[in-house]
């Protein structure tokens, strides 16, 4: 899983151990990157993720090895000829709640509104109070083991 934002740039022959992790990935590289992107195919041999905008010729393919022991990156084209999105369909509390947990860590007591001053700030897009409600609390389930 991804630790934090920095981590998520795509190229060529870069691996990954399950498609639950290539899922989490695009999810954080949509968001870093404030485009919408959508995951096209995702079958037992391939995950394929374009670009929501029409004609933009953003995409990027995954393949399973013919082993079956990893995921690879077969194709990538990182150009978009669309705009930032201010509203992203991958900026979901739940993806939220994975990126504030080291934060939580170290300030449990973190206010609602500071998360949301913090998400604007970090990746650009705005959480709703009850978003951000939702947020700390899964966050805080997983930090404490609930």
């Amino acid at each position: 899983m991804l630790e934090n934002d920095e981590d998520v740039k795509f190229e060529v022959g870069l691996l990954f151990s399950s498609k639950k992790h290539i899922v989490e990935a695009v999810k954080t590289f949509a968001v870093i990157s404030k485009k919408n992107l959508k995951i096209k195919k995702n079958d037992k041999r391939r995950v394929i993720v374009i670009c929501k905008q029409k004609g933009c010729p953003f995409y990027l393919r995954v393949s399973k090895s013919m082993q079956d022991t990893y995921w690879q990156v077969v194709t990538f084209k990182d150009e978009h000829c669309c705009f930032r999105t201010a509203t992203n369909s991958q900026d979901t509390p739940k993806w939220a709640s994975k990126m504030l947990m080291s934060l939580l860590m170290h300030s449990p007591d973190m206010r609602l509104k500071a998360i949301v001053a913090y998400a604007l700030e970090k990746w650009g897009f705005r959480l709703s109070m009850d978003q951000a409600y939702r947020a700390k609390v899964k966050a805080m389930e997983k930090i404490e083991g609930a």
